[in-house]
This record gives C-alpha cells, sequence and structure tokens, in this order.
C-alpha cells in the first residue's frame, strides 16, 4: 500500500483547511456567535432539478427580460438573469385565459403568447401544449401518472414574444423551458420557499439535521445529509415516524393531538383547545390538565426524567401562557411566560445539563434559565442577537452537546450559531467530533464558550493552540496516566476546573457541524463525498482525534513532523458497517497538532449505498459517520 505520511500533499492541506476552516477549530479558531446557514433552501426529490417551495403565481415582466413570482406566503420575487432572485414591490397582474378549442383537464387554465397565436399551453394537474389553439393537447410533464415537475401546477406563463419560452408555478417551485416544455430546469436555488414546521433533530454521528417540511403540499420529514451538499431528501423511520404511533393512540381514545412527546413509560399529548394529557404507564391512563394557553404547538420531555416536560402555546391571541413547566408528571404545569414579548410560541429546546430554555416567537429567539427539578419563580427571557433572514422564526433546536443552536426561519431554512448560554456556562468538548465523551492522553479538545489563558491537566500543562472569547483549543499532554484528569483553566474573569474520565483512547473522526467528516481518496487528495463516493480498493485517509499515546514520545502542542510523523502506539481499526478495513496505519497528521492521519484500504467488493465508518483503538470506538459507496 502507498504510504503518503512522509508530507502531506497539497490537495490534502487544501482539503484540511477547508473543513477546519468550516469547522471553525482552527488552530486558528473563529467567531461563532453570528448565524450561518445550515444546509440550502433546495429539495431532492427525484425531478430535473432540484426543488423548491410552493409558488402560487408566475408570469414575465413586461419586456420579457426576467421573471416574477408570487410565493405561498404572498411576497413577489424576480429575476432579471435566471440565477439572482430578489424581493420585489411589483403588483401581480391578471393575466386572461387564452382562448382553445378544447381543454385537456376541465379545470385547466390556457395560457398562449398572444391573442392571433395559435401555440396554446394549459395547467392543470400537467402541463399541456397545443400547436392548433386546442383542436389536439400534447402532455408536457405526465409520466407513468405522475407529473415530472412534482406537485400540483398552480400556474403558468409564456414569454411576451416567443412561443417556446414558458415558466410553471408549482408545488415543488419555479421551472421553466426554453424548448416548448420539452426540456425542464428549475430556478429555485436562491428563491426562499423552503417552509419548515419544525427541527426534528440536529446533526448527530452518522445522522444530519432534521426537519419537518412542506415538499410537494405534503409535511414531510426530511434530513440534510452529511457529505450531500446539493439539497434535503425524504427520510423515513424518524422522529415524525416514532410520534406517529402515540398519535393513532391518542387518536384511538378519541383525542386529536397537536403535539406529543415521550420519556421512558410518561406519554405527553396536546389538543387544539389548550388541554394537556398525560400518561405515566405507557398510555394505559391519563390525566388532564387545562392551562388556557390555547393550543400546543410542541411539548419537549426530559429523555432522562418522565416527570419533567415543557410546553409552549399560541396562548390565545399570543398573549396568555405560552411557556409552561411541568416537573411532577403533568398533575400541574406553570406558567414561565413572564416578559416574553407578544406573539405565539411555536417552538422549544432544552439544555437539561443547565436548565437553559429556547423559545421561538415569529419575531425572534429568546432564551432563559429554569429550573427542571422543582417549581421556581420565572425567569426573565432574554432576545437571541444576532441577524436573521426576514422571515418568521418557526422552530429551535440544540445539539447534543448543548452548544449549538439551530433556528428554522420561515422560507429560508436553518440556521445556526453558538448557543448563548454556553458563554455563561462553558463546556469542554472533543474537538473533532463536538462530543463530550472520555479523554485520553493527546486528546485535542475544545474550551465551548471561553477564552482561556492556561490550562493544566493535573498539574501538568496542557498547550493551549487558539484562544477567542467563544472558544479556545487545546491539548492534552500524550504522557497522561490514570483514570481521570482534573483540567484546570486560568482565564479573565476567574478560573474553571473540568474533571473528566481518562481513557488510553478515545477516538473521535473529524466532522463539521452538519456531520460531514474529513475522509479522502489517498491517491486524489479529494474528499469522499455523495458526489466523490468509496470505490472498492481504494485507499482512503480518516483525519481523527483521541487515539492515544504515540511512537517515538512527542510534546503536546508541537506539529507533527512533515517527514516519519510519530505512529499510534496501540492497534487501530477502521469499520465500514462493521467490516474491518486491511493495511491500517495510524500516525500524527504531519504539520498539525493533535490530529491523527488514518490510512487504510478499502476490500474490492462493497455494499453500494449510504455506509457508517468508525474507528476503534483497544476497546474504545469512535461514534459513527456517514460515508457513501459508489453504486
Amino acid at each position: 500500500m502507498s504510504r503518503r505520511y512522509t508530507v502531506l500533499g497539497k490537495a490534502v492541506q487544501g482539503a484540511l483547511l477547508c473543513i477546519l476552516a468550516g469547522i471553525c477549530l482552527a488552530q486558528g479558531a473563529a467567531g461563532q456567535s453570528a448565524w450561518r446557514p445550515a444546509g440550502n433552501g433546495l429539495q431532492l426529490l427525484g425531478l430535473p432539478s432540484p426543488a423548491g417551495g410552493r409558488v402560487d403565481r408566475v408570469w414575465f415582466s413586461a419586456d420579457g427580460s426576467g421573471v416574477r413570482v408570487q410565493l405561498g406566503q404572498g411576497e413577489v420575487w424576480g429575476t432579471d438573469n435566471l440565477e439572482t432572485w430578489s424581493r420585489r414591490v411589483e403588483a401581480v397582474p391578471q393575466i386572461e385565459a387564452a382562448q382553445a378549442a378544447s381543454l385537456p383537464e376541465s379545470a385547466a387554465r390556457t395560457r398562449a403568447r398572444s391573442a392571433g397565436s395559435a401555440v396554446v399551453y394549459a395547467a392543470g394537474r400537467d402541463v399541456w401544449r397545443s400547436v392548433n389553439e386546442g383542436a389536439n393537447w400534447e402532455n408536457l410533464t405526465g409520466f407513468r401518472g405522475k407529473s415530472i415537475l412534482g406537485g400540483r401546477v398552480r400556474d403558468l406563463a409564456v414569454h411576451p414574444s416567443d412561443d417556446e419560452r414558458i415558466a410553471v408555478a408549482t408545488d415543488t417551485g419555479i421551472w421553466i423551458s426554453l424548448d416548448g416544455g420539452f426540456t425542464w430546469a428549475g430556478l429555485n436555488e436562491g428563491l426562499p420557499g423552503f417552509r419548515i414546521r419544525r427541527i426534528t433533530g440536529a446533526a448527530e454521528g452518522a445522522t444530519g439535521i432534521r426537519v419537518q417540511a412542506e415538499s410537494a403540499g405534503e409535511w414531510i420529514e426530511m434530513e440534510w445529509m452529511p457529505g450531500q451538499r446539493a439539497g434535503w431528501i425524504p427520510v423515513s423511520g424518524g422522529r415524525l415516524d416514532q410520534e406517529a404511533g402515540l398519535r393513532r393512540a391518542l387518536a384511538d381514545l378519541g383525542v386529536e393531538a397537536t403535539a406529543v412527546a415521550a420519556s421512558g413509560e410518561t406519554r405527553f399529548g396536546a389538543t387544539a383547545n389548550g388541554r394537556l394529557l398525560t400518561s405515566v404507564d405507557g398510555g394505559e391512563s391519563w390525566r388532564e390538565f387545562r392551562p388556557s394557553a390555547g393550543e400546543i404547538a410542541q411539548i419537549w420531555a426530559d429523555p432522562v426524567d418522565g416527570r419533567v416536560a415543557l410546553a409552549v402555546a399560541d396562548g390565545q391571541a399570543g398573549l396568555g401562557p405560552r411557556v409552561l413547566r411541568t416537573v411532577n408528571g403533568g398533575i400541574y404545569w406553570d406558567d414561565l411566560t413572564a416578559n416574553l414579548p407578544p406573539g405565539p410560541v411555536t417552538g422549544v429546546a432544552v439544555d437539561r445539563r443547565t436548565g437553559a430554555v429556547y423559545v421561538a416567537l415569529p419575531r425572534g429567539v429568546f432564551w432563559t434559565f429554569t429550573d427542571l427539578r422543582a417549581p421556581a419563580p420565572a425567569s426573565a427571557w432574554r432576545p437571541v442577537a444576532g441577524e436573521l433572514p426576514a422571515g418568521e422564526v418557526t422552530s429551535v433546536a440544540l445539539d447534543r452537546s448543548g452548544t449549538l443552536l439551530l433556528a428554522a426561519i420561515d422560507g429560508y431554512g436553518v440556521f445556526s450559531r453558538l448557543s448563548p448560554h454556553t458563554l455563561e456556562r462553558p463546556r469542554v468538548l472533543h474537538s473533532a467530533d463536538f462530543s463530550d465523551g472520555e479523554a485520553a492522553p493527546g486528546s485535542l479538545l475544545t474550551l465551548s464558550g471561553s477564552s482561556a489563558d492556561r490550562v493544566t491537566a493535573n498539574t501538568a500543562e496542557a498547550p493551549v493552540l487558539s484562544s477567542s472569547i467563544e472558544e479556545s483549543q487545546f491539548q492534552l499532554p500524550y504522557d497522561l496516566s490514570g483514570d481521570s484528569v482534573r483540567l484546570a483553566v486560568a482565564r479573565e474573569g476567574g478560573a474553571l476546573a473540568f474533571p473528566l474520565r481518562l481513557k488510553a483512547a478515545s477516538p473521535a473522526i473529524l466532522a463539521d457541524r452538519e456531520g460531514t467528516p474529513f475522509v479522502l481518496d489517498a491517491g486524489s487528495g479529494v474528499a469522499i463525498d455523495a458526489m466523490n463516493p468509496l470505490r472498492g480498493g481504494m485507499t482512503i485517509q480518516i483525519l481523527a482525534t483521541g487515539l492515544g499515546r504515540v511512537t517515538p514520545e512527542w510534546p503536546a502542542g508541537l506539529p507533527a513532523p512533515a517527514s516519519n510523523p510519530p505512529r499510534v502506539a496501540a492497534e487501530v481499526k477502521v469499520l465500514i458497517d462493521g467490516v474491518p478495513l486491511e493495511d491500517v496505519e495510524a500516525r500524527l497528521a504531519p504539520g498539525y497538532v493533535g490530529f491523527y492521519l488514518i490510512e487504510a484500504r478499502l476490500p474490492a467488493m462493497l455494499d453500494s449505498g449510504p455506509a457508517e465508518l468508525r474507528v476503534e483503538v483497544g476497546a474504545s470506538a469512535s461514534g459513527p459517520v456517514r460515508v457513501y459507496v459508489e453504486r
């Protein structure tokens, strides 16, 4: 097997710098307090191009140079180059139907370039074309009983001077044809039509961010899959499917639930008229509470303690109780609304470790600390700073560490930033995958939410590699021993202390906040993703942390040498869907501090499709990351 540890190729170094910048770990870290997009606003539905959200109307500008649309929310947007969209202040024109001898569908709407044109188009379930004023029709979008554009066709426009150029508005966005409807291209990139009702999960392991989104006229669960950058993909078996069983159980009792949640044997449900229902015996019996809070939008149940839950509501015109808490299994719910501004609360996220609570209101995201163990007075809410797009906030979520805050903006998609409570309650995480598991000698760790002037591990120095107000990175010494380590952080504003368990190895594969791992084709230095999948016999490189001691010994805080970097002392295994790879070798990554570069060869034959990749060192295994195998 070819060995590439003597020096990282330029392509590998470039890819590493890009992913480090994207993750903001740096070995030169950037700030996390600004909101930034997490995924885009496109959907991959097997259509001619990536789809968008619902568009109600479409028309060409008077001179034919641009396209205008009216979105489902009523906003008018336009493009003059078929690439860049912007909001417009324009009236929606009334377009008269074209004369036609017949209709291809009973309710079809007809359009033509001019009253004297023999070419007529019609929009119904499908798009139709006639070259003889409607005497005969050709179906342009129907295929095996379905539309190749997906969903309902809502409007159609014909270019004022070109019979061959048409645009249609559908449940899946805006589509244009330059050849009379024989080929189609979507114009959905940059058009704010991606409607999200709820974030159902942050990225974790091999699973990406998941949302409940409107797609082709239906509300379904979709995922921004790690390593796949083109758009959101429909998924099954997620949280919505898991909740469906609880909704059915309540329906059997005559209850139509607006929100449900479960923790152990405890079940929670809510109705449109504001009733909160709780069962502590797996749904055998239920108790009811009426908080006069209006329609309940979402319930969060503590995954560890089934007695604890929070519910958010519209508050009856946005003024009554809108954030409710129970700490006794639903016997009583107390009001935490306090100083929240008027408006319905549509989403809630909780960090149970600190008691930080985040809620979504149309005008922004607000947060506070609350007691999750006993009734306590409501505390004041604070707005989350930072500029978001102009749409309404519909949902919030936190990642598993509680340090990344996600918000869904109606039409614009998902955005993320450092959770503000982390600045008041900093955490130590693995720099590679943002987990909070055990540490290992040589581990690269991130202090999220604080600067660090100096860090000691027991009595040894842990070199600080970067430090900012929001995040610091440091490395544990390679010669640490024992089963625990106490980190002492010296900083402006007061010292911090963190006890951690210590193991010989605690492997983690480097991945960004959306779950995309750092895995390369060793031959080309190109990143492995959905567009460049794994192939049988390929040699891959993986960037990881936490693999433990190296030989010969190496000082912490010093970049690994470009030539013959130290080798990992323990045996390292790489597995894809549980199958161990061959010719595995692991060394420190040349030129970098605290990172290990693992090289392994794939078997000649692999099952195609998405797969899970892990790294094992002794009895310790990394979390899974998603990779793609060539079909």
